[in-house]
């Protein structure tokens, strides 16, 4: 008993919204200077992106993913572009359930296919481990995974 009232009480509140594009900008200016932020969303990455969807902890966005419908490279092929989730909240399933928000988002788009870009060994590990259903909405390439050395920062 006394263990459903503490988890009551000390379990966080996680929803998934989307987030409109000044949000997602004012979030990602707030991110550090580091490395993987700057591979991520810099240069024209961001230009692209004309939607957006983030995962809440607790009212605090945690972990985002980012949408071209466009494409990232205008090309007409929609896409994520990015997925992103704060250290502090890594290898706890926010970042699957941003993809996962991202492609109920396409869907409710009309989109029927996401191009996905693996940069990293996780993000691979968690596209196996999405439903059938969502992983048939992706059009997943293998990039180079270098982005696993830098996933420290």
């Amino acid at each position: 008993m006394i263990e459903r009232i503490i988890a009551y009480f000390f379990s966080p509140v996680v929803n998934t919204r989307v987030l409109s594009l000044s949000e997602l900008s004012r979030w990602k200016s707030r991110l550090p200077r580091k490395t993987t932020v700057t591979i991520v969303f810099g240069g024209n990455r961001f230009d692209c992106v004309d939607d957006a969807v983030g995962v809440e902890r607790n009212g605090k966005i945690v972990a985002v993913a980012t949408l071209a419908s466009r494409g990232e490279l205008m090309n007409g092929e929609p896409a994520i572009v990015a997925v992103y989730t704060l250290k502090r909240y890594r290898r706890k399933g926010y970042g699957r359930m941003a993809i996962q928000a991202a492609i109920a988002r396409a869907k409710e788009l009309g989109i029927s296919k996401l191009r996905y870009d693996l940069l990293s060994s996780v993000e691979a590990q968690i596209v196996a481990s999405l439903k059938p259903e969502e992983r048939a909405m992706l059009d997943v390439h293998t990039e180079s995974q270098g982005m696993d050395m830098l996933l420290l920062d």
